[in-house]
């Protein structure tokens, strides 16, 4: 296999729970002409759904190959992925933007492991079965309407994620994504839905707070599905936090982000 491209920078979106690297396929097709995109789905979703590996080691070996800087790109918990990741690799990340990132918090046993609200959720529905889960989970991100709003094969695809997103609950109690030690110093912007449950605020804050370097910007009045609801509003956000963090845009991207 050969490496990448090495005057293009490279582009590796995270996906994040309950979803797969498709949520990424409109931000690829406006990237790809001056970019390397990676997005690959993390053990537990989508192609790699049986897989118990590392995610960590999943992400070092799709970018093994590569030679130019990396910027990151995350959603949810993927934006604890991503932060553990430029830790590990601090050296070859250029950028890091994160979306409603959700992450361990350190709570007042001095621990770090799921948010109050979160913990609430889990320990209502640990045992539940598949279904449960998953209409419990949207309604805490997205009200408790939208699992209603849903038809029979979007319901299927999500209950084919609790699997996944048990083990995302698991790992976040166990304080596995914890945002405590960041070692990576570069470009860090976390944008936030103003709709999403205040939770992600706090999270945040506890990663800015911990990173000198880091810019919490406004999404406006989305929520904390905005990646897959408003691909185009958030894909738009991202391409200005790219722009900013040197990753060069195709004029046609440069003219919507002006219009807009």
């Amino acid at each position: 296999m050969s490496s990448y491209p090495h005057s293009k920078p490279i582009v590796m979106a995270i996906h994040g729970s309950a979803s797969t690297a498709k949520q990424w396929r409109c931000l690829a097709d406006e990237l790809g002409a001056t970019t390397t995109f990676i997005a690959s789905d993390l053990p537990g979703y989508g192609t790699a759904e049986n897989d118990k590996g590392s995610r960590l080691a999943a992400l070092e070996k799709a970018v093994a190959r590569c030679t130019a800087p990396i910027h990151l790109v995350a959603h949810s918990f993927g934006g604890a992925v991503a932060l553990k990741f430029a830790n590990a690799l601090p050296k070859r990340i250029a950028s890091v933007t994160l979306c409603d990132p959700v992450t361990a918090l350190v709570g007042a046993c001095g621990r770090p492991g799921l948010s109050p609200e979160l913990d609430a959720i889990w320990r209502d529905i640990g045992d539940s079965n598949d279904t449960a889960i998953m209409r419990a989970f949207l309604a805490f991100w997205d009200g408790d309407a939208s699992w209603g709003a849903l038809n029979e094969t979007q319901r299927a695809r999500l209950v084919g994620h609790a699997p996944g997103l048990r083990r995302d609950f698991s790992e976040v109690s166990r304080g596995i994504w914890s945002p405590d030690q960041i070692s990576y110093r570069g470009p860090l912007t976390i944008l936030h839905g103003e709709k999403s449950p205040d939770v992600t605020l706090g999270m945040a804050r506890a990663i800015a707070a911990r990173h000198r370097q880091a810019v919490i910007k406004p999404l406006g009045s989305l929520g904390h599905l905005a990646p897959l609801t408003h691909p185009d509003v958030v894909n738009r956000h991202l391409c200005q936090s790219l722009a900013l963090h040197g990753v060069e845009l195709t004029p046609a991207i440069a003219t919507k982000m002006l219009a807009a």
